[in-house]
């Protein structure tokens, strides 16, 4: 149980009530303005004692004993207490004390509500009025500190108002609550079924309950009038109170009570309901802080879930094409391979393995700069159809390997030369044409490229990438997504993946103020397309260009400063191959 909240919820009955909390041993841990006011001590003379403090000497001992026997047992203690104050002079008191629990049902403190006796009226039928009242009241603030659940506070808050033997209130009732600026009913008690259905939903300034809304203090009727905007067959005159439920001024609620035909409005009835509407406002706030805590762990959950799936996963990935490359270094260290094919088939082993795992490497340090929000586009000339050349070379190789065929389309208005983002247009467009790809059986995987609009110096271009294989089933479309899933844990099953791909590819393409479509049916093959503006670049020139190669670097002199020795073997290896005179250092200073 949340102390400071229940402090909170107190804080409506401070008007009227001398309020404490005090721990197990009865020692002090808060009290009100008008506790200091009637005692005469200050909140520092008064926190950290106990009530013994205010003794009067009245009292003996088997009162407090049956006091302290009381509230330890879970049960709440009522009597008449004669204090003393910091001056001398003596104040009596209706005192009333409740436990409050954790949520193992075990006492964990106390807290105390008094009303001074002398400020009740002399008059013994409103003494008992009072005195009833403000019992009620005491017993919804236990209740509602404990309540986790709207149902259940609801209909404490209505059974308790209607309790009252002084009110003069029909069972009718119902509770509203403020959801996008309307009021929602969310509990109603012997309401005509026609009152349940069309006041379901009430706009702010709409019958007596939206007037409460809009104008944030209580509405009443004395009988049916224009205003009621609900009628039905065999409605009898009636009023009602319609009461705001105020938090920090605004209305988070409304609660109605059917009143009998001419009813006569009473302050002292109204009074009650909103001092009952101010402990509920801060119950309901406890409620939907509780709720938001709770999905807020469920969110985390998932995440941590996905977190542990995703390792599991990526240590699956990663371990596969290692498993190659540590298996090709140990067939090779034996020197047990001498066939030329069988060394060539085990080059391309290696080859491929390393490009696995560099792939998976990359996939994740892009999506971390993604997450972290260090990924910016860079515009930059490029050769369009040299995109689209290298495109079909790249995935001619894998289709043929597979059995699929391989298409491309590009308009012929497109120009050679574009200014955009090449880099990430590549790395989205290799992203979902793998994926085509690797969940393609048979038939074939298509790109293409068509102008979608060509204003002056601005083209945009729509991008498709289309196959015939397994598909994907409409409720999965947002799924395949996200971060570490596939489709279907089958899917990811037999093709493996970390499905990290087309999460980086949304992001990217988001980035530049697009999205991707998705048109698919399941076992019928999926289409995926987006749309990308590109400036029209002049020609590029090449003229800078140079040529790496065996004879350009042969005999000439090169220092490479590199601290790992791994790469300073490749390139000593590629260096020695291109005959350069080549010298080596592990750093700068050397």
């Amino acid at each position: 149980m949340n102390t400071d909240l229940s402090k909170a919820i107190v804080q409506s009955i401070n008007k009227f009530a001398i309020v404490s909390f005090s721990d197990l041993m009865g020692n002090i841990t808060y009290v009100n303005d008008r506790f200091v006011e009637f005692s005469g001590y200050s909140k520092d003379e008064i926190i950290g004692n106990s009530h013994s403090i205010l003794n009067s000497g009245f009292h003996k001992k088997e009162y407090f004993n049956k006091l302290w026997t009381t509230i330890l047992s879970g049960k709440s203690f009522h009597g008449l207490t004669r204090n003393k104050s910091k001056s001398g002079n003596f104040y009596w008191v209706d005192v009333h004390i409740y436990p409050l629990f954790d949520s193992n049902n075990n006492v964990t403190s106390f807290v105390s509500i008094r009303y001074p006796v002398s400020e009740l009226k002399v008059d013994h039928k409103h003494w008992r009025e009072e005195s009833i009242n403000k019992s009620l009241l005491n017993e919804f603030l236990t209740i509602s500190v404990n309540t986790t659940d709207y149902d259940t506070l609801f209909k404490e808050a209505i059974d308790l108002l209607q309790s009252s033997p002084f009110s003069s209130i029909l069972p009718g009732a119902g509770i509203f609550v403020v959801e996008n600026d309307e009021l929602i009913l969310k509990y109603h008690k012997s309401l005509h079924k026609e009152i349940v259905k069309q006041c379901a939903t009430i706009k702010k300034g709409e019958c007596h309950c939206g007037m409460a809304f809009r104008a944030k203090r209580s509405q009443y009727s004395m009988c049916v009038d224009h205003k009621h905007t609900v009628t039905y067959k065999g409605m009898t005159d009636h009023g009602h109170y319609n009461v705001p439920i105020l938090y920090q001024k605004e209305v988070i609620g409304v609660i109605v009570l059917y009143l009998p035909k001419g009813h006569i409005k009473n302050i002292s009835e109204i009074s009650f309901i909103e001092t009952m509407a101010n402990a509920l406002a801060l119950s309901i706030i406890r409620i939907k802080n509780i709720e938001s805590l709770k999905e807020e762990k469920k969110v985390a959950e998932k995440a941590l879930l996905a977190n542990t799936k995703y390792l599991s996963m990526m240590s699956h990935e990663v371990r596969t094409p290692l498993n190659g490359v540590v298996g090709i270094a140990n067939l090779l260290k034996s020197g047990s391979i001498v066939d030329k094919n069988e060394i060539e088939e085990i080059y391309k082993t290696l080859q491929y393995s390393a490009s696995n795992l560099m792939t998976l490497v990359n996939d994740v340090l892009d999506f971390a700069k993604l997450d972290a929000g260090k990924i910016e586009i860079e515009n930059t000339n490029f050769n369009f159809y040299q995109f689209f050349k290298e495109l079909k070379n790249i995935f001619s190789i894998k289709c043929n390997e597979k059995g699929l065929e391989f298409l491309t389309e590009k308009d012929k208005g497109i120009p050679e030369n574009l200014n955009g983002d090449i880099t990430r247009l590549n790395q989205v467009v290799l992203n979902i044409t793998n994926n085509a790809v690797k969940f393609t059986e048979r038939g074939s995987v298509k790109v293409s490229a068509n102008i979608i609009n060509n204003d002056n110096n601005i083209i945009k271009i729509r991008f498709k990438i289309t196959d015939t294989g397994i598909g994907i089933a409409e409720e999965n479309f947002d799924k395949i997504f996200n971060q570490y899933e596939q489709a279907e844990i089958e899917t990811t099953r037999k093709y493996g993946g970390t499905g990290l791909g087309l999460s980086i590819a949304k992001q990217i393409i988001n980035l530049q103020n697009s999205e991707i479509i998705i048109e698919s049916e399941l076992g019928k093959g999926s289409t995926f397309y987006f749309d990308l503006n590109f400036e029209k670049a002049e020609s590029i020139n090449n003229s800078d260009d140079f040529d790496i190669s065996s004879a350009s670097l042969k005999g000439i002199k090169i220092l490479v400063a590199e601290d790992n020795p791994i790469n300073t073997l490749v390139l000593k290896g590629f260096l020695k191959i291109w005959n350069s005179n080549v010298d080596y250092v592990v750093n700068g200073i050397e």
